[in-house]
């Protein structure tokens, strides 16, 4: 099966100032784009290379003080004020938690976000600290230590924000059922036979949701994209990156990406049962319930598969990657809807 990853970049060599060495795709003219960008940063770059393009495009930037993350990020797909507010909440819990997060650089100016222009179009762009690790999965690294860690960088998060106090101007995403699957997203599968099977859970989604009381044990903003990838490990630490989609929710529902890639493993259960004992071992589990659990898998294929199609329609994704990764989510929900009738 495809798991919880994208395809990295193929990396190439791009034109850029003598003294700035740029590795990127050639998508578009980056290296404008970088200058300007890294004007408003009082960072010493000397080699920024492309590692990832998902919704953000996303550099590695070498320094003589050591390395960092600058994002670029996509156009349209958050507000500044998100942006801003993701970085304050990431920039909070590296200062007052035990979980091992980036730490945001602030542009010269103080601003979290730096707003620059090219091509016509203007763009957001952040950089917070580089986190060296590895991304472990089972069968290669990822064992009952491993999980037990993971389990607890995610109790942590959970627990910092039942206390966190967002400061003025805060704004992020609330991700209810009617923002995850809004009627833009669902109207691009609305002439497939994927409709019939997102509208069942889309159901079951909203009326879970309504059943449960929205309490700062149960609710709170979420890292929202808790996936084995975005896991890093360095010996014996555990850091999380990747806030890109952080917003506000029920922690119940920072479980589904994760559970999804455990399901994808004949030992669920034994893997899953270390990941909870880590977790639990901060603060007590979102749900004992299974079928909980299978809904938030379900929900998190749900709203991949919207954005699979939304990526397709805006020609940025490959049609055998796209094609791959559809049937992966298409067989997990049936599979998942298979089990919530039961």
């Amino acid at each position: 099966m495809v798991r919880e990853q994208w395809g990295r970049c193929a990396l190439c060599e791009s034109g850029g100032p003598a003294s700035l060495r740029i590795v990127a795709e050639n998508a578009f003219p980056r290296s404008a784009l970088l200058e300007e960008a890294l004007a408003c940063f009082d960072l010493d770059v000397v080699d920024a290379t492309e590692v990832r393009v998902t919704n953000n495009a996303v550099f590695r930037l070498r320094t003589p003080r050591g390395s960092y993350a600058l994002r670029i990020h996509r156009p349209g797909y958050r507000l500044p004020q998100h942006i801003r507010s993701e970085l304050s909440y990431v920039e909070a819990l590296a200062n007052r938690s035990d979980v091992v997060v980036p730490s945001p650089v602030r542009t010269q100016s103080g601003d979290l976000v730096a707003v620059v222009q090219a091509d016509g179009e203007m763009h957001c762009v952040s950089v917070v600290t580089w986190l060296a690790g590895e991304v472990r999965r089972p069968g290669r690294g990822a064992g009952r230590a491993t999980l037990f860690r993971i389990g607890q960088a995610l109790g942590r998060i959970h627990q910092f924000s039942e206390t966190f106090d967002p400061p003025d101007g805060f704004d992020l995403p609330t991700w209810d059922v009617a923002t995850m699957m809004d009627t833009e997203g669902r109207s691009l599968i609305e002439a497939t036979l994927y409709r019939r099977l997102v509208d069942p859970l889309v159901e079951r989604a909203r009326e879970r949701f309504a059943q449960l009381p929205a309490t700062p044990v149960t609710y709170g903003v979420l890292h929202n994209d808790f996936v084995l990838l975005n896991c890093l490990h360095s010996g014996r630490q555990t850091s999380v990156i990747d806030f890109d989609d952080s917003g506000w929710g029920f922690y119940l529902q920072d479980l589904g990406g994760l559970l999804g890639n455990l399901k994808d493993y004949r030992n669920y259960r034994v893997l899953r049962r270390w990941f909870v004992d880590g977790y639990e071992s901060v603060r007590p589990f979102p749900s004992a319930d299974e079928r909980d659990l299978e809904l938030m898998i379900a929900l998190r294929h749900c709203t991949t598969v919207l954005w699979l199609f939304e990526r397709q329609a805006a020609g940025a994704m490959a049609t055998d990657l796209f094609e791959r990764n559809l049937a992966y989510r298409v067989e997990e929900i049936e599979s998942s809807l298979a089990e919530l009738t039961q």
